[in-house]
């Protein structure tokens, strides 16, 4: 029972990690830092969100 409830709740965070929202808010951000700034995190953001896209591609 307790276990089926965990699951649930890592699949719907795990989903929210892989929607199209999630991947253009990451790229947006990163955008934002990185391109003013030239941080790294800006560049890892926009990365992850990229990767995110990408995933979103092949998954659904």
């Amino acid at each position: 029972m307790i276990e089926t409830v965990i699951i649930q709740i890592f699949v719907e965070i795990i989903n929210i990690f892989i929607s199209i929202p999630f991947g253009l808010v990451s790229i947006t951000f990163g955008s934002i830092i990185y391109v003013p700034t030239g941080a790294k995190l800006g560049k890892y953001i926009l990365i992850f969100g990229l990767i995110v896209l990408t995933l979103n591609v092949y998954l659904v």
